[in-house]
């Protein structure tokens, strides 16, 4: 899948989970918060600053959005500390959507200047167990993991 058609995805999921972090109580505002504030702003970030294939690893660059997600949330909360705005709900969900949005109009920007072979893309594969070759133990544990 290709790295913008991600970024899509992830701008659509922020416009989305915005009503729904903002509107609901509990803890499907904690779910959905969470998805929203620990990894979509460091993803569209790392995508902005290393948008080729060989600039990093998908395990690498996602571990990274995490990591970095953490740290840039929290300096948005700083920054919001010193506005009128002060750090609520409202203020903080606008610019962490902000941040998500401009970072990914940033990468998006970046990868449209480079060709096709260029771009960072995720692939997924699934490789299925073969059951024949597996031990009990190894069966039984593959059935409780899923």
């Amino acid at each position: 899948i290709s790295n913008q058609k991600v970024l899509i995805a992830i701008i659509v999921v922020t416009l989305l989970l915005f009503p729904l972090v903002a509107f609901t109580s509990g803890a499907l505002r904690i779910i959905f918060g969470l998805c929203l504030i620990l990894f979509f702003p460091g993803y569209t970030l790392l995508s902005a600053l290393f948008p080729r294939k060989g600039d990093l690893s998908g395990v690498t660059r996602i571990a990274l959005s995490f990591g970095l997600s953490v740290v840039v949330v929290p300096l948005i909360g700083l920054i919001l500390n010193y506005t009128l705005w002060g750090i609520r709900l409202y203020p903080m969900l606008i610019s962490v959507d902000i941040f998500i949005l401009a970072c990914s109009i940033v990468a998006w920007c970046r990868q449209s200047r480079m060709t096709l072979e260029e771009h960072f893309s995720v692939t997924f594969s699934f490789k299925l167990p073969q059951w024949a070759r597996m031990g009990k133990l190894d069966k039984a544990l593959s059935v409780g993991l899923v």
